[in-house]
This record gives structure tokens, C-alpha cells and sequence, in this order.
């Protein structure tokens, strides 16, 4: 009886609607198992909870979240290290998930071509093209040759690449998009976004990213997903930009959190040269009248109010790991600090914020990875005091 209730309890806590930090998921009970719904599985492919020894711990099987762990406790559920909020309304696919890679049809005479290309790769010098075939096909032989790592950019002429993070991941746990690293993935299509998005007109975040599924045949699908805020999307932010095509030697792929599993994203911590490079434009990119648009408004009010504390900056200091910045203190100051801790929380877990005074001055620290300390130096630049 009591095991009854138990099990009830668990079906409780862990069925329904979550949100993990911006990633929508839905845990259903169908005949005694619990079936996960994640953006961009396809029919079939739904990923399930697995029990283990301990009635209260679950680990996924299948997705892109494979062996990850689920644990009910007194407060709800997490997922690894992460708390997901339960949602109250019904589970809605995110924009710009699910889409499939264009077919690769069979025809050696177009594959040697490609063999032929890659045999010459090594200098970094720009690929020849000569139009035959779509751009995007040679990039889809080169993923399956599982050999190389591919970094897209909107610069063309990057003759190497250095282990600075310039832009930063939001929600990230365990550092794992904030390295000072070079970032690069082994799906040529995924790159090929960051080739032609226009990072420069872009207002709020880029979600994007491919998942692989494993149907319980032992079939795997791999899925992919664009979004940019919705508001952008009508502007069509894309532009030129180039595919470089790097060797994997010196990257490591990812954890999704440090222990957990293995992500898409690799990255190297040291210089890394181009073997070759591929010059596109927007046409170039298969999925580009697939791209979803979500709506970044929180997000975009983060930013307003950080600028509005910046400007009550009266000096910055850079210290280790951060930054310690004096704020001029009033009432419209506070206001706008209260506001902005709460925001700044949700989407920057990894930085330590602290504040300490009283009167009409406050001490305000910001400790955080290395891409968060790059990005800041430039949000402090008017106001870092230069050591003595």
C-alpha cells in the first residue's frame, strides 16, 4: 500500500509541462512509462525515463539529452544540476525546432569531386568553387567523413583562431558555452547558420543547435533548430559570411554540465588555423526560410537595465575572475537593480553577484566565466580604473 502511494507521489511530481531554462519539455505517463517529449523529437523518437535502484531517480534513454539524470525532491524536480520550472499551461513546440537536413542522394562522380576538394585542404586558403553542386552538399560529405571540427562567421578572413570567447552563452551551467576557447561543432549545417547570420543587426539571443533521437528500434535521427528573435526575423538578418573547416585535434567535445552528457559543442583551448575555408551567402543555408522567430522581450529589458546601471557607474576595477564596480546609490538606482537581479539570475546562472554599502554608494561585484569577463571589460571600458 505504501509503495502504491509512493509511486503515485513520483507520477505527481514528474508528470506535466517543464521549462529548463528556455527549453520546453513534457514528461507523460503511458502504461506505466514515463515518455519525455522534447523539442524536435520526431513521432517515434520520444526519449524515456528509465528507473533506477532508488524509486525517486530517473535517467533519460534516447535524445539529445541521453543519460541525463531526473530526481524528484521535496521541491519539484530536477534535471542534472538544474531545477526546471513546472509551467501551468500545455506544452507548445519552440519555433525553428525539428527540421530535417536535406536529402543526400547517392553519385560518386559528385562525392570523388568532394574526395578531391578535401585532398587539398591544409594551407586555410579559400575552397574553388565551381557551382555544380550546392554548396551545402559538400558540407554534409564533410560531416560524414567525421574527421573535421566547422566554425562559421560572418569574417572572411580569419587566418586563425584564438581561445577568446567574445560572445556569451546565456543560462549556461558549468561553463560550458563561456570558455575562453575555440568553439566549433562536427555538423557542418549547424556552422553554416553562424556563416550567414547576421550577428551585427540582431537584437536578443540566437537558439540554435542539432539533437540526435533514438527511436526504441535503434534508429537514430538527427534534428536541427534556428530562432532569432521574432521581431528581427521579418528584417531576414542573414549576410555573407564563410565556413571554415578546422582539424579536430585539439578539441574536446562538451559536457551539457560538468558530469553529465556530452553536448554537440567542442572546443579547443588553444590556437587553432583553418585547414580551408568556404565563402556562402544566405542561399547557401538550407534551412534559411525555416528559421523560427521567439520572442526575446525579457531578455531584451535585461539589457536596458544594464546599461541604466552602467550608467550610475562611478569606477570599475577588474579584479580576479571579475569586475567590482561603484555605483552612484538613489531610489530610481535601486529600482532598477531590483528589477535587473532577478532577470540577470535567470539568464546568467554561472556569475556570483554581490552588492555591499549603504548611503549613496553601493560595491558592486560581478565574478563569472571567461566569456562574461570579456564581455563585460567592454560594457566597463568608460569606467575601469587603470592600476597603479
Amino acid at each position: 500500500m505504501q509503495g502504491r502511494r509512493y509511486r503515485a507521489r513520483m507520477v505527481d511530481q514528474l508528470v506535466g509541462v517543464w521549462d529548463l531554462g528556455g527549453y520546453p519539455f513534457e514528461i507523460k505517463s503511458e502504461d506505466g512509462d514515463y515518455v519525455v517529449r522534447l523539442p524536435g523529437a520526431p513521432d517515434g523518437f520520444e526519449p524515456r525515463l528509465e528507473p533506477t535502484a532508488d524509486p525517486a531517480r530517473f535517467v533519460l534513454r534516447g535524445g539529445t539529452m541521453d543519460g541525463s539524470e531526473f530526481a524528484v525532491t521535496d521541491r519539484g524536480v530536477t534535471v542534472g544540476p538544474i531545477e526546471p520550472t513546472r509551467l501551468s499551461e500545455p506544452y507548445v513546440e519552440p519555433p525553428g525546432y525539428g527540421l530535417l537536413a536535406p536529402d543526400y542522394d547517392d553519385d560518386p562522380e559528385r562525392d570523388a569531386w568532394f574526395a578531391e576538394l578535401a585532398g587539398g585542404f591544409g594551407d586555410g586558403s579559400v575552397l574553388t568553387w565551381d557551382g555544380r553542386f550546392p554548396k551545402h552538399q559538400l558540407v554534409q560529405w564533410l560531416t560524414a567523413q567525421d574527421r573535421y571540427i566547422f566554425h562559421g562567421s560572418n569574417a572572411t578572413d580569419i587566418d586563425e583562431f584564438v581561445p577568446v570567447r567574445t560572445s556569451i552563452e546565456l543560462r549556461d551551467h558549468g561553463e560550458r558555452g563561456n570558455l575562453g576557447a575555440v568553439y566549433g561543432t562536427r555538423y557542418g549545417l549547424w556552422s553554416l547558420f553562424f556563416a550567414v547570420v547576421d550577428r551585427a543587426s540582431l537584437e536578443g539571443s540566437i537558439r540554435n543547435g542539432v539533437s540526435t533521437f533514438e527511436a526504441p528500434d535503434g534508429r537514430t535521427m538527427d534534428t536541427y533548430q534556428f530562432s532569432v528573435h521574432h521581431e528581427t526575423l521579418p528584417k531576414r538578418p542573414f549576410t555573407a559570411g564563410a565556413l571554415y573547416v578546422l582539424p579536430r585535434e585539439s578539441f574536446r567535445q562538451l559536457p551539457m554540465w560538468p558530469g553529465g552528457p556530452l553536448s554537440n559543442e567542442w572546443a579547443s583551448e588553444t590556437s587553432v588555423r583553418p585547414l580551408t575555408r568556404l565563402f556562402v551567402e544566405p542561399e547557401d543555408f538550407p534551412f534559411l526560410d525555416e528559421v523560427g522567430g521567439h520572442d526575446d522581450g525579457p531578455l531584451l529589458r535585461l539589457q536596458v537595465l544594464m546599461r541604466q546601471l552602467i550608467a550610475a557607474g562611478t569606477s570599475a576595477e577588474e579584479i580576479e575572475g571579475g569586475y567590482v564596480i561603484e555605483l552612484a546609490w538613489d531610489d530610481a538606482t535601486a529600482a532598477v537593480y531590483n528589477e535587473w537581479v532577478d532577470l540577470f539570475g535567470q539568464f546568467m546562472p554561472d556569475v556570483t553577484v554581490e552588492l555591499e554599502g549603504s548611503g549613496e554608494a553601493r560595491t558592486w561585484t560581478l565574478i563569472g566565466p571567461a566569456a562574461f569577463q570579456h564581455t563585460a571589460s567592454e560594457w566597463l571600458s568608460h569606467l575601469l580604473v587603470s592600476p597603479a
